[in-house]
């Protein structure tokens, strides 16, 4: 149990750190969890995608978008309702894998 509460408080440090470095959006995911620009989300078909913040867009629904595999961007605000379902995964930077390389 306590396991579980140390991932959490890590989790809230975590979206504490982005919200001084990202946007946070004006909605939160399908499960009621705060979405920062950079997250990675996932529908329940397994598709990922990113959020950006198109500062260049004028109406909030039009600047937080989500990015996918194939360059198309999508109304954050329509991948989040009933539909979309879509779930913060994380950041980037949390999918990272570290390799070693060792050298003769």
């Amino acid at each position: 149990m306590k396991n579980n509460f140390d991932q959490y408080k890590s989790f809230l440090l975590q979206r504490d750190e982005l919200l001084k470095t990202n946007r946070l959006a004006p909605w939160t995911d399908y499960s009621g969890y705060p979405i920062f620009e950079s997250d990675l989300i996932q529908h329940p078909s397994g598709e990922t995608g990113l959020v950006v913040f198109l500062e260049s867009e004028n109406e909030e629904s039009n600047q937080w978008r989500v990015r996918y595999s194939d360059n198309s961007l999508s109304r954050l605000c329509l991948q989040i309702g009933d539909k979309g379902q879509a779930i913060v995964i994380g950041h980037p930077l949390e999918h990272v894998e570290i390799v070693q390389t060792v050298l003769p």
